[in-house]
Order: structure tokens, then C-alpha cells, then sequence
């Protein structure tokens, strides 16, 4: 059992093991409301599913890059950044988790409050700031 946990705490390292289990409750508590939402909206596609769950797994899979990404900088390269990138990547995935399980309960019907409105305005946000940097970095000739 040490060994496995030795190995996780390498791959996923130490100080994150806290935010790292946090969004693997998450994780599963978003799959289990979509697929309940889409089975009760008649909307369950196997391969929306499929390309759901990949998407998921291939986020996880990101963390530990993450962190081989810290180790480069701060152990190999002597450059600290000031913020743990694998923590960093690791809140934003958790926070787009979150994000999707109340947008879930939204098309169920149930009360998300002002929830709900907070992360639409985060989102008309986030894509008018993407837009505004897509107009600054193109040249006029």
C-alpha cells in the first residue's frame, strides 16, 4: 500500500493530494448527475458519453504534466514561478467540474439560485475577454 501511495504522491505530488481528491468527488458526482439528466431528458448518446468521460480522463492525465512542469522549473531549471502549476491546473479543472454540475442541475429543473447566474456571467465574461484578446493580437495592415 506504501508503494502505491508513493507513487501517487509522485505522480499528483504531496502538497495537492488534497485539491486532487476533491476533484475526483467531483469528477464522479458530475458523471453520475449528467448521465441521470440525460437519461431523463432521453438524450443519452453513447458517444457524447464516451467522448465525456475521455475528455475527463485526459484531465486527469493533464495533472501529472503538470507537475513534471513544476519539478522542471523549480528542481532542474532553478526558476521559481511563484504558483504551483499542477495546484493551479488542478483548482481550474475542479472549478470547471463544479461549474458543470450545477449547469446540470439547472437543465434538471432544480434550484441553483444565484449560482447559476453568477458562473453565466463568468462564462460571458471569459468569452468576451478571449475575444477581446483575439482583437489586440491581430495586426491592421
Amino acid at each position: 500500500m506504501t508503494f502505491i501511495n508513493n507513487v501517487l504522491v509522485y505522480l499528483f505530488d504531496a502538497n495537492g493530494m488534497h485539491l486532487i481528491q476533491w476533484y475526483l468527488i467531483i469528477l464522479i458526482i458530475d458523471v453520475v448527475i449528467g448521465s441521470i439528466n440525460s437519461i431523463v431528458k432521453s438524450k443519452f448518446k453513447s458517444r457524447s458519453y464516451l467522448y465525456g468521460i475521455l475528455r475527463k480522463f485526459g484531465a486527469i492525465l493533464l495533472i501529472p504534466l503538470a507537475n513534471m512542469l513544476d519539478d522542471l522549473f523549480l528542481n532542474y531549471m532553478n526558476i521559481s514561478l511563484g504558483i504551483d502549476i499542477s495546484d493551479a491546473y488542478t483548482m481550474a479543472v475542479l472549478l470547471y467540474e463544479a461549474s458543470s454540475i450545477v449547469e446540470n442541475f439547472k437543465m434538471m429543473g432544480v434550484f441553483t439560485g444565484n449560482l447559476s447566474n453568477l458562473i453565466d456571467k463568468a462564462k460571458t465574461f471569459l468569452k468576451n475577454s478571449e475575444k477581446d484578446d483575439n482583437n489586440n493580437g491581430k495586426s491592421s495592415k
